[in-house]
């Protein structure tokens, strides 16, 4: 897992935060206003971005792929005000607090696998419906045991 000191953000006008990441002439579309951290794994790019919306912070995690494939992954709770800080990275794995001092994990898989999300995810976690995955999150409750 490299730092990407090159990816720029450009916040979006709307009602929902959105930004155009750009790196390498490439450009998609991430959620969230104000980037947080990028890296390099492998030839995948993982973006954590959040909302800049005081008592409603979001956390957003985006993977995004040569292909153009994109994955998002969400951490919020209502009327709460988060601060991203990166604990960690190691391999394909980022250590980091929000809400508090928990600490989540996490991991980029290789190859995507079987994922059913709400059933799967710890609670705040939110992304969309689709059975494959290659964003596994840790709780801190299963990492401190």
């Amino acid at each position: 897992m490299t730092p990407l000191d090159a990816l720029t953000l450009r916040p979006r006008a709307s009602d929902i935060p959105t930004s155009d990441a750009q790196l390498d002439g490439h450009s998609w579309r991430v959620r969230g206003a104000a980037l947080e951290g990028a890296w390099r794994i492998g030839p995948s790019v993982l973006v954590a971005t959040t909302d800049d919306v005081p008592y409603e912070e979001a956390l957003h995690f985006t993977l995004w792929t040569q292909r153009g494939w994109t994955e998002h992954l969400t951490l919020s709770a209502a009327y709460a005000t988060g601060l991203f800080r990166l604990r960690r990275t190691r391999d394909t794995t980022v250590s980091f607090a929000f809400f508090g001092d928990a600490v989540w994990r996490l991991s980029v898989l290789e190859r995507p696998r079987f994922h059913i999300p709400r059933l799967q995810d710890p609670p705040g976690f939110s992304r969309p419906l689709q059975l494959r995955t290659r964003l596994a999150i840790d709780s801190p409750d299963s990492i401190n045991s």
